[in-house]
């Protein structure tokens, strides 16, 4: 269910480094922050069936994460076709545009591509132990991230 959703994942984290190595880093951190809330509150609906919702279980999990990753990509996209965004996206044109973050971020990309082929082979490890240890594991990320901010 997370898989179709990676993508986004390296757009967020793209324009999140691109924005932090031009000198911005409180967009990025409050990228994070309003990501974290909505894959919070995301998860407790979700998983647990609050507010009406069905009680989805790890699937809730996966569908809260998947959501979480594509607002921040949305976020960052956004961030970075501002005006006066330090790493602009506007300008030059996409292809132009695309270049020159992938110029200052792709190293950064190309790492967090090879952590998600592990965590993707230790996710499947996860969901060999059963839906109830995966549910348990995307909440526990969930409460580890929050941690963070």
């Amino acid at each position: 269910m997370l898989f179709p959703a990676l993508p986004m994942l390296f757009v967020g984290m793209s324009t999140t480094v691109a924005l932090q190595a031009a000198g911005d880093t409180r967009t990025p951190l409050a990228i994070a922050a309003v990501t974290n809330v909505v894959n919070v509150i995301a998860n407790q609906v979700l998983i647990f069936g609050h507010l009406g919702a069905p009680r989805l279980g790890a699937t809730g999990a996966a569908l809260s994460n998947a959501l979480a990753l594509t607002l921040e990509a949305g976020l960052g996209v956004l961030a970075v076709t501002r005006p006066w965004s330090p790493v602009s996206l506007r300008g030059g044109g996409a292809a132009e545009g695309a270049r020159r973050v992938l110029a200052v971020a792709w190293s950064s990309f190309a790492e967090r591509a090879v952590y998600h082929a592990g965590y993707l082979a230790f996710v499947r490890m996860v969901n060999g132990l059963g839906p109830t240890a995966m549910a348990a594991h995307q909440a526990m990320l969930s409460v580890e991230s929050v941690s963070f901010l």
